[in-house]
């Protein structure tokens, strides 16, 4: 086997799944007599959110899994329409377009997924392979070592089964040379629309194994049979089926432990990808065939040999079937698996439980030199006294196969390791029912890994951070170094990325200045056989002054509104005490969230406003020009009875208290103390509240706003009736909003007349700091002559900041002699002579940093 490398950037064991993805398609499987099926899924990541369904969402089923823990979702009703359950077709339906019946699945994190059939006397495994079960061309698999059945009153068939995933597909399946479906074609063809299947259905006994599917979009396809009589002689009758993957997928190593089954039904059922592969077992040369043509080989012992070693080497691409059994009885029934090949697959944990009703086992085959980290339910493996068995392979490293029997397998099991393995299960009842399948993964080729999971992943997570750059960290996983990244590119957000060396397994992604949110980007990786694997990277950004909340959301005490937190904070504190992302709230108080990422603090706060609002009872503002004590407002038109409650809330507790319904005046009525800004919260009959703000002016004074664009600052006169056209540094203004720009740096004023809200002459004194040039104009001579005699005595300045500067005078010792304002000039004494510090002393304004010029000036006799 080809070395595998690993790079990983932060080194964290932790567990690779079977079959980690986020969708799957799982094609329909015919349904024997009174079947049903299961879907178990789990996850190594905290609470995935898993949802299933089919074309239509007739059926829809959405669960949350948490961390290592199987769940099963059981699909045991009949479909309208289908004469089945969802995922499965009825006989009748076989050879012919389906809709509704294949299934789909969508998580938000990697999980792995089997498929089961659960029936008293006929279940079945399927290990569902994600997007790797998505490709052109397929060669199908099945059990060869089959008889036609006796009547029976199920439809005992074979069946090659598939769904498109996009529209206009053209699929075309050519069978062996003499062998037709249930219509008596050899070749069959359809052209498929997304979601849409076909199942093509055959007597038991035509031996399809090697059958050709080609399509010109991808598909899904599940081939094997779902009843079928394998010719020791014996009545019984099973199914045996696996989801497939492409031919680009398999490979030329394996490596397999015998199961259960009686001498010459324990054995592999192997199809070549290509014309004269030469194919060994054990080192030894056992066949040559060309492309599509079976080669069955039966590994050798019985049921006392299970877990014995058998290795398959070809040099050419292979399908690998391994047909088998729990059951060591004789002539039991069979299942079927895909076996993953050896190069570049298998798991670091298993998460699953046992066969309903059957006895379960458990086939382990790890790299010898890994056995010491082999746990299973947490425990050395090696502490158990399970069968075991050391292999001196040819062309892969030495393995080591343990045995799990039925008597300890528990309902839940675990098994981990610090490198991959694999582990297949196999299950049986007597001469009832066998199965067989693999839990552990058939990844093949490149993987990108998450660095805090250390497992491969379509999303990697990250926690909310505050500080640029945010590293981007993965981990690289392949058979064919070196990997490298060759593409880095934002997909959502507003942020840039830069990758200053492709080899290493770390990007730089910079948010854009002003921006809060969170930042996708997706990355493209490529190894030395070329093959790519890409993840999205989820990085959430927020500065510490960023709005994590909405201002309002909808919601009432009875049906409460869900307030979600950004993703990825290290922790999360309410005011209502709980600590989870998401929390339901529905009362009128505000919400308050204090939330914290990698070093910033912040707090938000939300109102949850009626889903049902009252329309407007309150103007915007009320002005009143002598006193005002009570603000009284009528309830909706006829609807007295709407309004249970009102609250007055000021801006502060005294300013703030309950409405009074006057059942005379037919209004309510609300106190208040002063001016301001007040919220009426009014709580309906269903204690559902609607907010409304209203500005209570009490005579009140003219105001002016300025807004910065620089290099213009607009100029807004509010509460006023009129105004005089005003001047400002000659520039005449006759607009209530005006914008206005000035060549230097520095605090610009005017006074202007105006008529206020209560008509009244009254008088703004307008004052602009004003900071947009970067330049400053300054006068002041650096000598004087304060010697009498009416020329220079005095020592005077001029800047562009008037009145809003001073300025301070310091003797040769230290000593302050003079500060003014710049309106007043210093004229000292007839004999002061010498040299002095002049401190001109900035305005202080906010947002802005204190400043200070310092200059000497000389005083001449």
């Amino acid at each position: 086997m080809r070395a595998l490398l690993t790079i990983f950037f932060v080194f964290n064991i932790s567990a690779i799944h079977a079959q980690l993805d986020t969708a799957f398609y799982l094609a329909p499987i015919p349904e024997w007599l009174n079947q049903t099926q299961e879907i178990e899924i789990s996850t190594p990541f905290p609470n995935a959110t898993v949802t299933i369904f089919n074309s239509d969402s007739s059926y829809y089923n959405q669960v949350v899994l948490s961390q290592g823990v199987p769940n099963t979702i059981y699909l045991n009703t009949t479909a309208q329409g289908l004469q089945s359950t969802y995922g499965a077709i009825s006989a009748q339906l076989g050879n012919q377009i389906i809709d509704r019946a294949a299934l789909f699945v969508r998580s938000d994190r990697d999980i792995v997924l089997t498929q089961r059939v659960t029936q008293q006397y006929n279940q079945d495994l399927l290990s569902a392979k994600g997007t790797r079960a998505l490709g052109k061309f397929f060669l199908a698999g099945n059990q060869t070592k089959i008889v036609n059945a006796p009547p029976a009153p199920e439809a005992a068939l074979g069946f090659i089964s598939f769904v498109a995933i996009e529209d206009n597909t053209n699929v075309s399946v050519n069978l062996p040379p003499g062998i037709t479906n249930k219509n008596g074609d050899n070749i069959v063809s359809c052209v498929l629309n997304k979601w849409q299947s076909f199942t093509v259905t055959l007597d038991e006994d035509e031996q399809f194994a090697g059958a050709s599917i080609v399509s010109s979009k991808p598909i899904s396809v599940t081939t094997g049979a779902n009843h079928v009589k394998q010719n020791s002689g014996g009545p019984e009758q099973d199914g045996g089926m696996d989801q497939l993957v492409p031919q680009d997928l398999v490979g030329n190593e394996y490596v397999i432990a015998r199961g259960l089954a009686p001498a010459s039904l324990d054995y592999l059922v192997i199809i070549p990808t290509s014309d004269n592969t030469n194919i060994s077992a054990n080192g030894t040369l056992v066949a040559t065939k060309n492309k599509s043509e079976v080669f069955e080989f039966t590994l050798p012992g019985g049921p006392g040999s299970v877990g014995q070693i058998t290795e398959i080497f070809s040099d050419k691409p292979i399908y690998c079937f391994h047909i088998t059994t729990g059951s060591s009885q004789y002539a039991p029934e069979l299942g079927m698996s895909l076996v993953p090949p050896a190069n570049c697959t298998g798991s670091r944990a298993v998460y699953a439980s046992r066969m309903g009703g059957l006895n379960t086992h458990l086939l382990v085959l790890v790299p010898t030199n890994d056995v010491g980290s082999m746990k299973y339910n947490g425990n050395p493996i090696t502490s158990y006294n399970f069968k075991s068995q050391n292999h001196v392979l040819v062309t892969i490293p030495n393995t080591t196969s343990f045995f799990i029997p039925d008597a300890s397998v528990t309902n839940t099991f675990s098994l981990t390791c610090r490198n991959q393995f694999h582990v297949e299960v196999i299950a049986g009842l007597g001469t009832s029912t066998g199965l067989c399948g693999f839990y552990s993964g058939f990844d093949s080729g490149l993987d990108i890994l998450d660095p805090y999971l250390n497992v491969g992943s379509s999303i990697l997570n990250f926690p909310a951070r505050c500080k640029r750059p945010l590293k981007g960290f993965f981990g690289i996983q392949t058979c064919a170094p070196p990997a490298q990244v060759i593409k880095a590119e934002v997909v959502s957000g507003q942020a840039t990325v830069q990758d200053p060396n492709p080899l290493d397994t770390v990007i730089d992604v910079y948010p854009s200045l002003g921006f809060s949110g969170e930042i996708w980007v997706k990355l493209v990786a490529i190894d030395g056989l070329g093959s790519l694997d890409s993840v999205l990277m989820r990085m959430p950004f927020y500065t510490e002054d960023a709005d994590l909340l909405p201002d309002t959301m909808y919601g009432c005490p009875g049906s409460p509104a869900t307030i979600t937190a950004p993703f990825g904070m290290n922790q999360y504190n309410w005011s209502t005490g709980e600590s989870t992302q998401t929390i339901q709230y529905g009362k009128s108080e505000p919400l308050i969230l204090y939330a914290a990422s990698d070093s910033c603090s912040y707090v938000d706060t939300i109102w949850v406003v009626s889903k049902n609002p009252m329309p407007d009872l309150l103007p915007d503002s009320i002005l009143s020009c002598d006193s005002l004590n009570v603000i009284s407002f009528a309830p909706p038109a006829g609807g007295a009875s709407q309004i249970d409650s009102v609250f007055c809330r000021g801006t502060n507790a005294a300013n703030s208290g309950p409405g009074i319904f006057n059942s005379i005046t037919g209004l309510w009525d609300v106190s208040m103390k002063n001016e301001g800004l007040y919220v009426m919260e009014i709580f309906d009959i269903d204690k559902c509240v609607t907010y409304e703000s209203v500005d209570v002016k009490i005579n009140p004074n003219p105001k002016y706003d300025l807004i910065y664009d620089c290099p213009d600052v607009k100029i807004v006169l509010r509460d006023i009736i009129s105004f005089s056209p005003y001047s400002i540094e000659n520039k005449l203004i006759n607009d209530n909003s005006a914008s206005v720009s000035f060549p230097f740096d520095g605090v610009y004023s005017a006074k202007i007349q105006v008529t206020n809200l209560c008509g009244g002459l009254d008088t703004i004194d307008l004052s602009i700091p004003y900071f947009c040039s970067g330049e400053d104009l300054i006068w002041a001579p650096n000598a004087f002559t304060p010697n009498g005699d009416g020329l220079n005595d005095e020592f005077c300045i001029f800047s562009s900041y008037s009145d809003a500067m001073r300025y301070e005078i310091y003797n040769r010792w230290g000593h302050k002699v003079f500060s003014a304002l710049p309106n007043e000039c210093w004229s000292p004494s007839k004999s002061i002579t010498g040299v002095f510090l002049v401190r001109l002393i900035y305005p202080e304004v906010e947002g802005h940093s204190p400043r200070v010029l310092e200059m000497t000036i000389t005083a001449f006799p």
